[in-house]
């Protein structure tokens, strides 16, 4: 099952890029190969002409306008391919466990909230929402008999779960727009005191976006119903959230995430429907209650 998940995400991927670059070639025929880089020198054709004099005259300067537009137009169709794969993955492990579905699209907006009040560029945005909406995708090796227990689980059901992070890992490894996402799916189980899992980091040795994840994941679980367990209101949510700052939480993230999750509590909800990062807003988008099974 994992070896047909990481296959399945390979392949959606090579497919969407293959797709693009075939758009690149129909629309400027011989120009894809003078964009791309040489793969010993990592230069591409382009930066040669812009940089080295051509007969004694002057750089082709010029060469950074024109077709430039459209190839722009296209790389960026490439880039919402990417994010639109990864909804449809997110989406189908939805279809797997019905019970979390939604939480990894909720849990990923609110992070990025928190993210841009601590004033991250957008790029470290792009990077947490995109781990955001793959940080379970290792329970695809998790059995269902486990996966959808309805009770308590056992402590060797636990160590089961408690794979999860690096399963995920394993799936993604060697997809390179991923590589810093994979921070969030291999560490958001960490805790801030060093109890965590898989590796018992502590403190900053926690990569900050997997910090601002657990915080907000933490709180899209407690909110959550479960046949287990009821649901808490949001104000016993973040008052355990607070309880565990400093112990299960970096402070620094649970402070702004204060101020955060309450404008979440009274906006609307505008759900991103294509996949793509959510834009910055002076109103977030709201929190629909969801969690992971045993989170």
């Amino acid at each position: 099952m994992l070896t047909q998940g990481s296959a399945f995400l390979t392949l959606c991927l090579a497919a969407v890029a293959l797709g693009v670059y075939l758009l690149l070639r129909r629309a400027h025929p011989g120009r894809v190969a003078y964009l791309l880089p040489d793969p010993v020198t990592g230069v591409t054709r382009e930066h040669l002409h812009a940089t080295l004099p051509v007969d004694g005259r002057r750089p082709l300067a010029s060469t950074r306008y024109g077709p430039h537009a459209e190839i722009a137009r296209l790389l960026t169709q490439l880039q919402e391919s990417y994010d639109q794969t990864l909804a449809a993955l997110c989406a189908a492990l939805d279809v797997r466990d019905r019970e979390t579905e939604g939480h990894s699209r909720r849990v990923a907006e609110l992070a990025c909230a928190i993210a841009r009040e601590m004033e991250l560029p957008e790029e470290e945005v792009t990077h947490l929402y995109r781990g955001g909406l793959l940080h379970d995708v290792g329970k695809i090796g998790i059995p269902d008999a486990v996966l959808h227990k309805p009770g308590p689980l056992t402590d060797e059901e636990w160590e089961l779960m408690r794979q999860h992070p690096l399963l995920g890992a394993h799936i993604l490894q060697g997809i390179d727009f991923l590589a810093r996402a994979v921070e969030v799916v291999l560490f958001h189980q960490e805790r801030y005191d060093g109890r965590g899992y898989p590796y018992g980091l502590r403190g900053a040795e926690i990569p900050l976006l997997a910090r601002i994840f657990a915080v907000a994941d933490a709180y899209d679980a407690m909110t959550s119903h479960r046949p287990y367990r009821p649901a808490m209101s949001h104000e016993e949510a973040v008052a355990e959230i607070l309880r565990n700052s400093g112990t299960q939480f970096d402070p620094e993230v649970v402070r702004i995430f204060l101020r955060v999750v309450e404008r979440f509590q009274t906006s609307p909800r505008v759900p991103s429907s294509n996949g793509s990062v959510p834009a910055p807003s002076s109103s977030p988008k709201g929190v629909a209650p969801g969690m992971p099974h045993h989170c």
